[in-house]
């Protein structure tokens, strides 16, 4: 929330060489404000009695062999409405092709927004943080348990569910199996050929993320109970099924890796914000990073500087611009040729400004063996077991 102007950020994937950077998109592009491309440049985010908001233009942020990534900001006038939702649909958008479906299917997004103030906080609800890149490799014959990995910067109750038809159009989840645990954030897989799972398939998977108060407030003069969701955001992937002789990975995070859940303050403008990630894996050849990163994170791939032989570090540069107060999220994933996800780290920190005024931001690390195509950043833990 800025004043009375409530700020949104979106983070898009799409294949290479079909989203809005384009055919010819390079490194080079990373960094850039993309334009000029249809229907990027004619479709909109929208919401009720403004209209047209934003296109699905980018600045460009990741690029692998497989897809690209951008992320975008922009700004809606809380004085128009204390409550609105914000919504993508337009039928010249459509998802990937999955399985069970004979085309792609339209992208369909809405995000519900309460600007009124809390009698707790005495501020505005702050909507709860989650951010995947759209690929989740998962093997074939075993039982995974997915926790989605999601924050709340309120602290309120955490629900996660299956989005509704009228949420997700014609793009909704189509997994053939699949159970989640709406208070724990968690998706149960059993994906062997008998409950429908094959490999080389591709699944969608639309979920919606709400906060719920811990005892009854008041958003403006309306009370609101614990069974009232105070927001919701979408949350939009697909997971593909890899071949798998075991369920076990040995691919982990190493040292000196930030902590898990580690909280720190930054405020140092304008010196650049540096961590790293490290890596280890059986051997290091055919093993990359992928990264999902805000705008402004310069990664580069190193040697480990503590010289092990098994290790390998991505070293990350992020000079924070003052329209990035506020959260943000980066993850950092490591691919080889099996497909698997290791348990990732996450970092919060709060970014202040040059009157000591914290603005909290966060920086959710995420580590993941995969396969090009079947990747996850967002597994906060993958658990697998093989079956019969």
């Amino acid at each position: 929330m800025l004043s009375s102007q409530t700020r949104f950020t979106y983070r898009l994937t799409w294949l290479r060489g079909y989203g809005p950077c384009g055919p010819g998109c390079t490194n080079t592009s990373i960094g850039k404000l993309t334009t000029g491309r249809a229907p990027f440049d004619s479709t909109f985010w929208q919401t009720t009695g403004v209209g047209h908001m934003a296109d699905l233009n980018y600045v460009t942020t990741t690029l692998s062999s497989g897809w690209e990534q951008g992320e975008r900001a922009f700004n809606v006038s809380s004085k128009l409405y204390s409550k609105f939702s914000l919504r993508l649909n337009n039928a010249n958008v459509v998802w990937v092709l999955t399985a069970n479906a004979s085309g792609g299917s339209i992208v369909s997004m809405e995000t519900f927004v309460d600007t009124r103030t809390r009698n707790d906080t005495n501020e505005q609800n702050a909507s709860p943080i989650a951010a995947l890149p759209p690929y989740i490799g998962v093997p074939h014959g075993c039982l995974v348990t997915m926790s989605v990995p999601v924050t709340e910067p309120d602290h309120d109750v955490l629900g996660c569910r299956w989005a509704k038809q009228s949420e997700c159009g014609s793009a909704c989840t189509n997994l053939p199996q699949a159970y989640i645990d709406k208070s724990a954030c968690t998706i149960t897989l059993n994906t062997t050929t008998n409950r429908g799972y094959f490999p080389g398939q591709t699944y969608r998977v639309t979920m919606v993320i709400e906060d719920f108060p811990r005892f009854p407030i008041r958003m403006g003069r309306q009370l609101m109970l614990p069974t009232n969701p105070l927001s919701k955001v979408p949350l939009q992937l697909t997971i593909t099924i890899t071949k798998a002789t075991s369920c076990v990975s040995n691919v982990q995070f190493a040292a000196p890796t930030l902590p898990d859940e580690l909280h720190a303050s930054y405020s140092m403008f304008p010196q650049p914000f540096l961590f790293a990630a490290y890596l280890t894996v059986p051997t290091l050849g055919g093993t990359n990073f992928l990264s999902s990163l805000p705008a402004g994170i310069v990664s580069q791939r190193l040697a480990d500087d503590q010289k092990r032989q098994n290790v390998t570090r991505l070293y990350l540069t992020w000079l924070p611009e003052r329209r990035q107060m506020g959260d943000n999220l980066a993850c950092i994933w490591g691919m080889d040729q099996f497909g698997w996800v290791a348990r990732g780290q996450r970092f919060k920190g709060s970014i202040l400004d040059d009157n000591v005024t914290a603005i909290q931001t966060s920086v959710a690390l995420r580590l993941a063996r995969v396969e090009e195509h079947a990747s996850t950043c967002s597994i906060d833990s993958f658990v697998t077991v093989l079956l019969d």
